[in-house]
């Protein structure tokens, strides 16, 4: 079954969620998520993460060859 909080499958005897802990002895969803359960549920990076944490490791990188770079001189 599907969970409706997190939208995760999860065992079809299961009374609670083990990703988000959330009730599942209420109406339980069998099939895949809705239209609108599945546009709630972001992913855990989205792109605009993932394109922040590569610039910011790039500054980082450049920054130690810089700093490696001077203290050689």
């Amino acid at each position: 079954m599907i969970c409706k909080k997190c939208g995760r499958e999860v065992a079809d005897d299961a009374k609670v969620c083990p990703y988000c802990q959330a009730d599942l002895t209420g109406e339980a969803v069998s099939a895949a998520p809705s239209g609108e359960a599945a546009q709630e549920k972001e992913p855990f990076f989205t792109k605009k993460m993932k394109t922040q944490s590569l610039a910011l490791l790039a500054v980082c990188v450049i920054a130690v060859v810089c700093c490696v770079v001077f203290h050689l001189k």
